[in-house]
């Protein structure tokens, strides 16, 4: 288990800027910056479009995986910055409206 001083997890706007202000103010800190997907930027880069931007914390993390073939690693640390977004990246969120069923497409 390799161990730092801070894991930031998301690189969206927040994780980079978390990582930057890291990297100059406590250069001698050792951190890790974890993205689940291929593209950093977070909702900024996932969502194109105005009005759709969100943050929010999640503590429920456990482990890492790495590779496409499932390989796990995992991290300990004095300090977890959660930068993370709610979304499901593999479904994106669909609200619930009245008559939302009948609704032509």
């Amino acid at each position: 288990m390799e161990h730092v001083d801070v894991i930031i997890v998301g690189a969206g706007l927040s994780g980079i800027g978390a990582a930057c202000h890291l990297k100059m103010e406590c250069p001698q800190k050792s951190f890790i910056l974890l993205e689940a997907r291929e593209a950093i930027g977070g909702t900024w880069d996932l969502f194109r479009y105005p009005g759709v931007r969100s943050d929010s914390d999640m503590y429920t993390l456990i482990e890492v995986n790495t590779d496409p073939d499932g390989s796990v690693v995992r991290f300990s640390c004095n300090f977890l910055y959660l930068c993370t977004g709610y979304y499901d990246y593999e479904n994106g969120y669909t609200p619930q409206w009245p008559g939302i069923e009948s609704a032509e497409t």
